[in-house]
């Protein structure tokens, strides 16, 4: 009797540590873009993430704006408020498309001179260069170098960021979601808009490297990550919407023949959901003026997804599910 009931306690054990490790808890990651430093919108929806618990943050470009006295400790006080003893964890685990409109600004020679630019955000004056140091990014590359230390983080062997190029674009991953962030800031992919020192035959060069760079990325994962909730990021509106044979258009082509889980934009400061068969694509509205911004939270189960479209004070008006 007694070698039976321990036979069954063995058995038992075994069952239930089976299921447990076989069952996946559910969690949350945040999306927002364009908050431009501190501000009342941008902390409530820090807030919001906070209550809803969310491990990752994503920030899709023109975090800061120098130019018009908001600077990064405006948006760490923002999230230091919220996050507090957590903010060093959560930092970790927030990440930002490369380029945005606040980079630019801060290059531009009539702003290199502007009072409100304030010495410990930005410490870079120069000329602009190719490939992918235009205006924007070259600030760029220097804020995520100076406070998220990306080229540093790809390096270690635990890190969430496990490639970073020399254009900006980076590759993270946590748990099963793979964050593919493109560098895709306002005229970056705009033909007939140019810059003093422009070498157009560089950009061309530069585009064909940024898809190949996605698409490598994107075989891989597949093959190696079964179980991947792929996410490929960009600042610039709409470029979620292209369907010619434009830069754009080609980054499109691989979102559709990867089967991309989620892709996101921003710039344009409103929301918008773009209808599409393979991919979940939105436009993420500015967390800027209060009441009038907002997130998206993002559910992930497995494979299962739920998209949420929040207000600043967390209240759902759209829900999609994948």
């Amino acid at each position: 009797m007694i070698k039976i009931s321990l036979l069954f306690v063995i058995i038992l054990l075994l069952f239930t540590g089976c299921s447990t490790t076989q069952e996946t808890k559910t969690w949350k990651f945040g999306v927002i873009a364009d908050n431009r430093g501190g501000n009342p919108s941008h902390r409530a929806v820090m807030h919001a993430m906070k209550s809803n618990e969310v491990e990752v943050i994503i920030n899709l470009g023109d975090s800061v704006y120098p130019a018009k006295g908001c600077h990064w400790s405006d948006m760490t006080n923002d999230m230091q408020a919220a996050f507090g003893n957590e903010l060093k964890d959560i930092l970790n685990k927030y990440f930002l498309t490369s380029g945005g409109w606040e980079e630019q600004t801060i290059n531009q020679p009539q702003r290199q001179k502007a009072p409100k630019i304030s010495k410990e955000d930005w410490h870079y004056k120069g000329s602009y260069s190719w490939p992918g140091y235009e205006p924007d990014n070259k600030a760029g590359q220097q804020f995520y170098k100076n406070y998220y230390k990306y080229k540093e983080r790809a390096k270690k062997k635990n890190s969430y960021i496990l490639d970073y190029d020399s254009i900006g674009d980076y590759y993270a991953k946590y748990k099963n979601l793979h964050i593919l962030s493109l560098y895709l800031p306002d005229e970056w992919h705009e033909k007939g808009k140019y810059w003093p020192g422009d070498n157009l035959e560089e950009r061309e060069r530069a585009w064909k490297k940024q898809v190949k760079w996605l698409e490598t990325h994107l075989i891989n994962i597949r093959k190696k990550y079964p179980d991947a909730i792929i996410a490929v990021l960009g600042h610039d509106v709409n470029w979620l919407d292209k369907k010619d044979n434009s830069f754009e258009g080609q980054l499109c082509v691989l979102l559709k023949k990867y089967k991309v889980d989620l892709a996101f934009c921003g710039d344009a400061h409103v929301y918008k959901h773009y209808p599409d068969s393979t991919t979940l694509k939105f436009m993420v509205v500015a967390s800027l003026a209060k009441g009038q911004g907002g997130y998206l939270l993002v559910t992930v189960d497995n494979k299962k997804l739920k998209v949420e479209n929040c207000n600043d004070d967390g209240k759902v008006s759209n829900t999609f599910l994948k």
